[in-house]
């Protein structure tokens, strides 16, 4: 076994914390950012607005958890995935994040008219929520990524020999306390409320350790 605790993985986790650092910071950095120009969004109803990033929004989320789980299979499951195969994986979640970033940068930036602003607040708190969630996540990853012996209970690394451990980061997305409130206390179901009962985890593991 190598000094790293990957073992024999051990660049290959450098080389996935590498290629997904930079959306982290642009996460952190759109959602810090101030207001800019008016854009498509202005001029549309209250209903326009909240139909159009609804939709937006659940169809990047669904296509987020695909892309996380092809990501699972060829770069967390495969044997030994080469640099091409992690820097599609990565870009494969980057395009599909990149979506919720233009949707929120277009709600932020947008003036719908006084009838639209409460819709426009709960849109403006579901993509802050869900990219804060994602953001913390793969923080989270890349904290375990380099330091991942702080994620095993000492016990399991006291005795002699080598231990294989999985670890896993557990992403949970789900809906943002001002639209719960929004909803409360009898929630319809129509398309608007769609998200009421949203709670989409998904988790990867690596092995500590090499196989022999």
């Amino acid at each position: 076994m190598t000094n790293n605790p990957w073992g024999e993985r051990a660049e290959q986790a450098e080389k996935f914390r590498l290629a997904l650092q930079p959306l982290a910071v642009r996460i952190r950095a759109t959602l810090a950012g101030e207001s800019g120009d008016a854009d498509a969004s202005e001029g549309l109803s209250s209903d326009e607005l909240r139909q159009r990033h609804l939709l937006l929004w659940s169809s990047a989320t669904l296509h987020l958890l695909d892309a996380l789980q092809a990501l699972n299979r060829d770069v967390w499951e495969a044997d030994a995935p080469d640099a091409a195969a992690i820097h599609r994986a990565a870009g494969r979640v980057e395009g599909v994040v990149e979506r919720w970033l233009r949707g929120f940068i277009e709600v932020r930036d947008a003036y719908p008219g006084p009838e639209a602003a409460p819709v426009r607040a709960l849109l403006l708190a579901l993509y802050r929520h869900s990219l804060g969630e994602l953001c913390d996540w793969l923080e989270q990853l890349f904290d375990t990524l380099q330091h991942p012996l702080a994620r095993v209970a000492p016990e399991r690394l006291a005795g002699p020999d080598p231990v294989h451990v999985e670890l896993e980061c557990i992403l949970n997305l789900t809906a943002p306390p001002e639209l719960i409130q929004a909803l409360l206390p009898t929630p319809q179901p129509d398309r608007g409320n769609s998200l009421w009962s949203l709670a989409a985890a998904f988790g990867i593991g690596w092995m500590l350790g090499d196989d022999d």
